[in-house]
């Protein structure tokens, strides 16, 4: 028979073992609280971006037949469109709380609903990497893209338009796009979003006629074709612009919240730390006291 031996892994009892802890601890607070400093400034510029940028990336929405909900409605709308692709924004850093997390909860539910109704899965593309090994696991089999590195520098609509093109690449076949990201409300809260986008140049070649709510304009040039697809790529870029900036406004909230609470929770271990530290210190104390009486106990007898 094998004998196998387990490591138990126990607290240290030993002062200097309990003060390199307290140590290390000090210096992670140090680093979560430099990393929520430096959130809180990125956080002012994301802000003023989507102030100054939110307007026009939101501009062409009335126009979309489906309108947006997060993940509180308690029951998701029915989609216009069965035939459908589903892209989530994620974030390419992690350290952000759960920001990641429920949006990839919100693209399972919304690529399910769409399973059942239309008998086929979805497929799915990804902007950012951090939702790619959530994902995987559940749905390898239906990814169709991911796009990282898309937020090395602030977004702008340029970035923007370049990610619209491969969103609009990978949905050649569907007619419609559900968008799934984080709208960023307030410092401590986002609502974790979906915006159905019409595929309108496929709608046109498929039925020849212009789709609703483009019927009630009047289109130049007189090629439907071409005005159709100038509309649509346009129309995709911009709301994806506007999503971008909402979803990178909400990361840098979510990770400012992140490492706040990371720093508060190194702070409370420590004092629990140097607690511990100090009843260690004193039993040691204690214990050499009581040997000393007990040796000088011992010669006197």
């Amino acid at each position: 028979m094998l004998a196998h031996s387990f490591q138990r892994r126990t607290f240290a009892t030993n002062p200097n073992d309990i003060m390199k802890r307290v140590k290390g601890t000090q210096a992670i607070r140090k680093i979560t609280k430099s990393m929520q400093m430096v959130s809180a400034a990125k956080l002012k510029g994301d802000e003023n971006r989507l102030k100054n940028g939110i307007a026009f990336g939101r501009a062409l929405v009335p126009l979309l037949p489906d309108s947006s909900f997060t993940l509180e409605t308690e029951e998701m709308p029915e989609p216009t469109s069965t035939k459908n692709l589903v892209a989530v924004i994620s974030t390419d850093k992690g350290l952000c709380g759960g920001i990641n997390s429920y949006a990839t909860k919100m693209t399972r539910a919304v690529h399910e609903q769409l399973q059942k109704a239309s008998g086929e899965p979805a497929p799915v593309l990804i902007f950012g990497s951090k939702s790619e090994g959530q994902l995987k696991r559940s749905h390898g089999a239906y990814l169709v893209a991911v796009i990282d590195e898309c937020w090395k520098q602030p977004m702008n609509f340029g970035v923007a338009s370049g990610m619209a093109t491969e969103l609009l690449n990978a949905a050649a076949d569907s007619e419609q796009i559900s968008l799934v990201f984080n709208s960023y409300v307030s410092k401590i809260k986002y609502d974790t979003t979906v915006q159905r986008i019409p595929n309108f140049f496929n709608l046109l070649t498929q039925s020849e006629d212009v789709p609703a709510p483009l019927d009630q304009f009047e289109l130049e040039p007189d090629s439907n074709l071409d005005a159709i697809q100038n509309f649509n790529e346009f129309a995709t870029a911009a709301i994806l612009f506007g999503a971008c900036i909402d979803n990178a406004t909400a990361e840098q909230s979510s990770r400012m919240q992140a490492m706040d609470n990371a720093t508060k929770n190194a702070g409370e271990m420590i004092d629990k730390l140097l607690l511990e530290y100090n009843r260690a210190r004193q039993s040691k104390i204690t214990t050499e006291l009581i040997e000393i009486i007990s040796g000088a106990e011992s010669l006197e007898s």
